[in-house]
């Protein structure tokens, strides 16, 4: 069963976003930083989408997935108003509903597009840690070009997927998650 959005239906990341304010942070992994945790200068929070071709099943298999991420409004010392960034990842590797969460440590990169026209090159290494008994992705890192270049940055994304659809004969072709992406001072 191949799950589609009609033109007139709100993307996924826009009712994450509406579950989000609804229920909270706290509930689903994430946390606005605590005042004493230091300087912030930048914390956005927002959704990601990702989708699978061939749909992710029980069995592993080569899959091109297509992540598009949607953060903010974003707040903070670096935030002018309406502030909020966007970032698409492709890549193609073998996965399976049984095996996105890798147990070592994977350093990636991704360029994150401002909506002021600036981008910051993101530099990381992504782990995956228990949380209240929720598997979250942590991408830990700093801006290594660009805007806030030289600043340390977070990326928390709970993990999320439909088990019901990986048995499906198409598998599991689409999946949405919250995100909280934080930049602050080395």
């Amino acid at each position: 069963m191949n799950r589609s959005h009609s033109s007139r239906s709100k993307p996924c990341w826009k009712k994450a976003l509406s579950v989000l304010a609804a229920l909270g942070l706290g509930g689903l992994g994430l946390h606005a930083p605590a005042a004493h945790a230091g300087l912030t200068l930048l914390t956005c929070l927002g959704a990601e989408h990702a989708t699978f071709s061939p749909g992710l099943t029980f069995t592993p298999q080569e899959v091109s997935t297509r992540i598009e991420q949607q953060m903010g409004p974003c707040v903070g010392l670096g935030a002018p108003a309406n502030f909020s960034g966007t970032a698409v990842l492709a890549f193609t590797a073998e996965q399976s509903c049984l095996s996105t969460a890798p147990l070592e440590a994977v350093p990636g990169s991704q360029l994150i597009r401002w909506s002021t026209g600036e981008t910051s090159t993101f530099t990381y290494v992504k782990t995956y840690v228990q949380n209240a008994g929720q598997v979250v992705a942590v991408k830990a890192g700093t801006i290594t070009a660009g805007r806030f270049a030289g600043n340390k940055a977070v990326m928390t994304i709970p993990a999320t997927g439909d088990l019901v659809a990986c048995a499906t004969p198409d598998g599991s072709t689409e999946n949405s998650a919250l995100i909280q992406f934080v930049i602050s001072p080395l």
